[in-house]
């Protein structure tokens, strides 16, 4: 069966160049509960939209994904661009993203750790109906191989993930459930990535 993403998705593009390799823009995709689009159209600037966290509460998306990106920033040397974010929607039982808004935000990472080429972060979660999310993050400044329980000895990856757990949060699973519990932080490599950096 088909593990069809949920009904708006979240874009973050960022470009990395860990040492002696050359540029590579990533996209970051997370899903959020944005509230309903009357009123709205595809186009409009990100400030036409808010969205609706677990609490009740509701946030400017643009406010909000600066506050999620703030939280991305310790991950990556300060050398990482993150250059936009987007909006997309995607109806539901489909692949079928549309574009509707673009974000500008122009900032940096700031880890003083170079990035680690093909390396992979991924943080797992349980979402309110059972469902299970990732946020992954591609050549981050974290080295090695690993695999951990949270709350870890990682202080960003315990940030973060707090952060998407928290009440205020809109972020879902792809089962449309509010994150609610963290599993596990996993530091590796991207197979996939590794032959763009080392076979390209």
């Amino acid at each position: 069966m088909p593990n069809f993403d949920g009904l708006w998705e979240l874009r973050i593009f960022y470009t990395t160049t860990p040492t002696g390799f050359t540029p590579l823009e990533h996209r970051h995709t997370i899903d959020v509960a944005v509230q309903p689009d009357d009123g709205v159209s595809p186009g409009d600037p990100f400030s036409a939209f808010y969205v609706d966290a677990r609490s009740g509460a509701t946030f400017s998306l643009g406010d909000w994904t600066d506050d999620y990106v703030t939280g991305l920033k310790p991950f990556f040397h300060t050398s990482v661009d993150f250059s936009r974010a987007e909006l997309w929607k995607i109806p539901e039982g489909t692949f079928d993203a549309t574009f509707w808004s673009t974000y500008d935000l122009s900032t940096n990472g700031t880890s003083a750790t170079a990035s680690a080429p093909a390396n992979q972060v991924t943080m797992t979660f349980r979402s309110a109906t059972g469902g299970g999310a990732r946020i992954q993050l591609m050549e981050t400044s974290l080295n090695g191989d690993s695999k951990v329980s949270f709350p870890s000895s990682n202080t960003p990856a315990n940030t973060l993930s707090s952060f998407a757990i928290d009440p205020d949060s809109p972020i879902k699973a792809r089962d449309n459930g509010y994150l609610i519990g963290r599993i596990n932080l996993a530091i590796g490599e991207n197979e996939k990535l590794w032959r763009k950096r080392f076979r390209s």
